[in-house]
């Protein structure tokens, strides 16, 4: 984490509580008044006992701290999940001065979990009178897993002339195990069409499929073709979402949100290059949303046609998964 949260620069915030300094009750009263602390932050939300900042994952807290030393300001610091030192040289603070004003911005925080940021001032009375407050980072939120530059190959037939299974080609996705799988692999059972989410083809456009809605003159998944057996229904929406959105996107929560907000729900859709599309998968594998930005559409042997084995539509994925 001490990687994560060492960036710290100069920011104007708003909204304040106070944590007072505390002396051990053997020590003799201070002729003067140790530090005390008034604290500011934006970009989380402070509980109703203001000890503790909630955050999203991935997000940034911006803090202000104002110290108060009617001994002379001498040093602040920040300890635990952040690390960090400034004196008065630092702020441009003549010896002497009594208030210093110092402002942080800490984050991504991304990791889930609660994390503890101990601020600490230091007045210039003896050899340092000091007061300290904890405050608690709490983040929380679901992280997507996300797969980058998934090609998903054009469907390949049986051989008419030898009824050889040309069916290899890597035309269906996982969501779940994160793989691209075949029909030939799906009909020797050596991969479980309950796995499969969505797969590719091209007729007069490229489509996203799933197995429950795919074109039966491409491949007839059915009792009657490959007799695949599960045929999941994952269904797909169109978005008004950017590539910028999707490189934005990181919880579980958006990717709900993206879904609802989505139009035109269907089982199979027609797909085009720089465009973001959201689904859902089956039910029997949860529902889970997701997104799917699709990068290029490629004719990858130039001849026109995007039938062939080196056919392919280039796509990156976000699902509701747990982040790998």
């Amino acid at each position: 984490m001490k990687n994560l949260f060492n960036k710290l620069f100069l920011f104007a915030l708003t909204g304040s509580f106070i944590f007072l300094y505390s002396c051990g009750e053997d020590e003799p009263e201070p002729t003067t008044d140790a530090p005390s602390i008034d604290f500011s932050v934006t970009g989380g939300t402070l509980n109703s006992t203001m000890d503790t900042v909630f955050v999203d994952f991935g997000g940034t807290i911006d803090w202000t701290f104002n110290i108060t030393a009617p001994g002379g300001f001498n040093t602040f610091r920040l300890s635990g999940a952040v690390t960090a030192e400034f004196t008065r040289t630092d702020l441009g603070l003549d010896a002497g001065a009594t208030s210093a004003t110092v402002s942080a911005s800490t984050g991504p925080w991304n990791q889930v979990g609660n994390f503890t940021i101990t601020a600490t001032a230091v007045d210039d009375v003896d050899t340092g009178q000091t007061s300290s407050a904890d405050v608690v980072v709490s983040v929380s939120g679901i992280p997507a897993r996300a797969y980058s530059t998934v090609l998903l190959f054009a469907p390949l037939a049986e051989d008419p002339d030898t009824g050889g299974d040309q069916r290899t080609s890597l035309t269906w996705f996982s969501t779940n195990l994160g793989e691209r799988i075949s029909s030939a692999a799906i009909v020797a059972s050596t991969s479980s069409s309950a796995d499969v989410d969505f797969g590719y083809y091209y007729t007069s456009a490229a489509y996203l499929s799933s197995p429950a809605s795919y074109n039966a003159n491409v491949y007839d998944l059915g009792a009657n073709g490959q007799n695949w057996g599960t045929l999941n229904g994952t269904m797909f929406k169109e978005t008004t979402l950017t590539s910028t959105d999707f490189a934005e996107t990181t919880l579980w929560s958006q990717l709900d949100d993206a879904y609802a907000a989505g139009t035109n729900e269907a089982g199979s859709l027609i797909v085009e290059a720089d465009k973001v599309y959201a689904f859902s998968t089956d039910a029997d594998k949860g529902a889970k949303k997701g997104l799917i930005l699709i990068k290029a559409i490629v004719d990858g042997d130039s001849d026109g046609s995007f039938f062939g084995a080196e056919d392919y539509v280039e796509m990156d994925i976000l699902v509701q998964e747990d982040a790998n």
